[in-house]
């Protein structure tokens, strides 16, 4: 680190008090020449995690805002109510919706590669299973709540 960088980065840690939403930590992340190299290296990897992350994301929200399409067939095939039959979607929007701070503590736990993938699995095998459903319980089972 050269010397102007240096006392720049002196100036900001004396003047931390007029900087009241920076901590300490970050002030000295910023600082140390190391830790930049370390962010610049590890960029490559977070992109992957983004992207692998957001992959299973077309997916479920394509079978949640398609769903008007298998709503008719499955009012076809069961042969049960409009209600019943509406109660698929609505389970499986509510269930997607109020899962998120359980996930969220999945994450926290375990990190997001294994909760994707954990999640990509369950809802593979819930959307597979969905295929022998006898009935509509069977659906709120598989597809409203599995996926």
């Amino acid at each position: 680190m050269n010397r102007g960088a240096l006392a720049e980065c002196t100036q900001i840690v004396s003047n931390v008090d007029s900087y009241p939403d920076l901590s300490i930590t970050g002030i000295m992340v910023f600082c140390e020449p190391h830790a930049l190299h370390r962010v610049s290296t590890n960029m490559g990897s977070s992109i992957n995690s983004k992207l692998v992350c957001s992959a299973p994301n077309p997916i479920t929200d394509g079978v949640t805002y398609s769903f008007g399409v298998f709503y008719i067939k499955f009012l076809d095939y069961f042969q049960e109510g409009k209600g019943a039959t509406a109660w698929i979607a609505s389970i499986l929007v509510g269930v997607t919706l109020c899962s998120g701070p359980i996930s969220s503590s999945f994450v926290n736990r375990f990190g997001c590669r294994l909760v994707t993938i954990g999640g990509a699995i369950l809802g593979s095998v819930c959307m597979a299973l969905s295929i022998f459903a006898p009935n509509v319980t069977t659906l709120y089972l598989t597809i409203g709540v599995g996926t």
